[in-house]
């Protein structure tokens, strides 16, 4: 789906009335209204021609709620695979840690991941 009113506003931006649109985009007058009032979704091609013409990205006639929902998922995802990250460090953590307080596991061992468990051992001990 895309918004209709988008085409409006740069039709109106650039002083064209419907029918020197239409005749640009040699469609006609009943077309550009259906588009500007959602009736009528252009089809991939004539949405390439209609942003060509209009000098403007295709995802500007996106609507709004469509964009922030895109950018939502965005979001969820980045955060879903830094908590994967973070689990996964927790895990490894989790291991050293039971390593090192059954004794299997040598004070000098120099793993990064040592070091920001060490503290914890000592104090456990």
């Amino acid at each position: 789906m895309i918004n209709g009113l988008k085409i409006r506003e740069l039709r109106e931006k650039k002083n064209l009335n419907i029918g020197q649109l239409a005749e640009a985009l040699e469609v006609s007058r009943q077309i550009v209204t259906s588009w500007e009032t959602n009736k009528l979704v252009p089809n991939k091609k004539r949405l390439k021609q209609i942003s060509a013409y209009f000098e403007v990205d295709e995802k500007c006639f996106e609507p709004v709620d469509e964009i922030e929902k895109q950018k939502e998922t965005s979001t969820i995802k980045s955060l879903m695979d830094h908590i994967d990250a973070l689990m996964a460090e927790k895990a490894q953590l989790l291991n050293l840690l039971d390593k090192a307080l059954s004794g299997n596991f040598p004070e000098d061992n120099r793993e990064v991941p040592v070091r920001k468990i060490w503290p914890i051992v000592r104090m456990a001990q």
